[in-house]
């Protein structure tokens, strides 16, 4: 809300975000884009989402970006996208954005960053709700 402030936008974006690939264990940065998962927006100023089972944001974020000022943030701290392999798009997707990520961090770096972001969320806590065991994790 500060930054949609500071700049009179009416709507704000993260730029990047923490990308956790659960197996294998590893985590990145994602490509700049604007992250349609990490709307902050007045709903009133959003078109109709289309009755779509995948891309349904991508034409009202879009329309959003065209006809209303939005702040774009560069704090991909703020947003910890879990691709568990049971998300709405398959591995040739994850792995596009993978490849795209402008930072990654594999099996060396996993635990020091699982460690720093588990500072701010609950990872540990997820892996339990979900029944993950370490053994699954090591692929």
């Amino acid at each position: 809300m500060s930054a949609m402030t500071m700049i009179r936008a009416r709507a704000c974006l993260l730029f990047r975000e923490v990308f956790w690939r659960v197996v294998p264990r590893r985590f990145a940065l994602t490509g700049l884009r604007p992250n349609e998962n990490a709307l902050l927006a007045d709903k009133r100023l959003l078109e109709p989402y289309p009755s779509l089972a995948k891309l349904e944001d991508v034409p009202v974020i879009e329309a959003l970006m065209e006809t209303t000022p939005v702040a774009l943030l560069d704090l991909p701290e703020l947003y910890v996208y879990i691709a568990h392999g049971a998300n709405t798009w398959d591995d040739e997707h994850v792995n596009v954005i993978w490849n795209q990520a402008i930072l990654q961090f594999g099996p060396t770096e996993y635990g020091t960053v699982f460690d720093e972001l588990s500072r701010c969320y609950p990872l540990k806590a997820y892996l339990k709700a979900v029944r993950w065991t370490a053994a699954e994790q090591q692929s």
